[in-house]
């Protein structure tokens, strides 16, 4: 299982998290686990069920993972 975290939380990161979904319908393989965004009022709190992990510089601290 590869894991995605998606940076942003606009329109084109529900679109991003919504193909990442149609993918897993037909292969099992992607896992978002957080967003990262520099809008501080969304750390902790979750978009469209996944949780938003802080800020963009937020990254480099995170292993493991690819960046959408």
């Amino acid at each position: 299982m590869k894991k995605v975290v998606i940076l942003g939380t606009g329109g084109t990161s529900i679109d991003i998290l919504d193909t990442i979904a149609d993918i897993n319908d037909n292969y099992v393989g992607l896992k978002c686990v957080g967003f990262l965004d520099d809008n501080k009022k969304l750390w902790g709190k979750e978009v469209q069920g996944v949780k938003v992990l802080g800020p963009l510089k937020k990254a480099s601290d995170l292993d493991d993972v690819y960046f959408i």
